[in-house]
């Protein structure tokens, strides 16, 4: 049973990986509006607009690899503020699952 599960286990981990996206920008704009949330960040020179999700987890960049979570979610993320996004694709969609604020723009 272990044998004919195992392949199926990487698969579904391997699925993961690739559908996961990270992008360091500004955040120009935030809309907040409970489920329906989005965020607007620039990727190579364009506008591009996520949703984020209901479970998505935010966090301040701190020394080392800590990343305090922010106590008041969205409301804690600033409109310009230089940020590290993490989305997932759910549904054939695109979606925020975590941001880090505070991070510098990678060249």
């Amino acid at each position: 049973m272990r044998r004919m599960l195992a392949p199926f286990v990487a698969l579904f981990v391997f699925i993961s990986l690739i559908s996961a996206e990270e992008y360091t920008s500004k955040i120009s704009k935030i809309k907040r509006d409970g489920e329906d949330s989005t965020i607007t960040i620039t990727v190579d020179g364009k506008q591009k607009v996520l949703s984020v999700d209901k479970t998505a987890t935010f966090h301040k960049k701190g020394k080392g690899a800590k990343t305090p979570e922010l106590p008041d979610g969205l409301k804690s993320v600033k409109e310009g503020v230089e940020a590290t996004i993490f989305t997932d694709t759910r549904d054939g969609k695109e979606v925020v699952t975590k941001i880090v604020v505070g991070g510098k723009k990678k060249d």
